[in-house]
């Protein structure tokens, strides 16, 4: 019998996207790859960004309009994880240490917050508690 564990699949590299969260409802986030931006500076409360790829172009965001900047993975995502009850699951944490090796999803829910590495069906995700 198959269980199926829903998990937040984390970055498994760097995050590669700055989004800019606006106050103003209904304002579009801005979202800037990492990779083109050239230079990233503050000056007549903006928030300014050059493009690496074209260092004319700038986009600018009012400081006093933001209200949150984040910076993300764009292949975060859900996914779930079919673990078979003859498989299982094994659990590590960040420092590659196994943690859990368990058949049923209350077994997770014992462990304390943090981020964990989990391998079932060979496959291997990250999830976040």
């Amino acid at each position: 019998m198959a269980l199926g564990l829903l998990c937040l699949l984390l970055p498994l590299h760097a995050q590669d996207v700055m989004e800019i969260s606006y106050k103003e409802a209904g304002t579009p986030a801005t979202v800037l790859s990492l990779a083109d931006i050239g230079k990233l500076w503050f000056a007549d409360d903006m928030l300014q960004a050059s493009s690496a790829s074209a260092p004319t172009q700038v986009t600018k965001a009012s400081l006093a309009g933001i209200s949150r900047i984040t910076f993300k993975n764009s292949q975060t995502a859900v996914q779930r994880l079919n673990v078979s009850a003859a498989e299982g699951y094994t659990v590590y944490d960040l420092q590659g240490r196994q943690v859990l090796t368990a058949r049923s999803m209350s077994a997770v829910q014992s462990l304390p917050r943090g981020v964990y590495v989990v391998k079932s069906n060979n496959k291997t995700i990250k999830i976040s508690k």
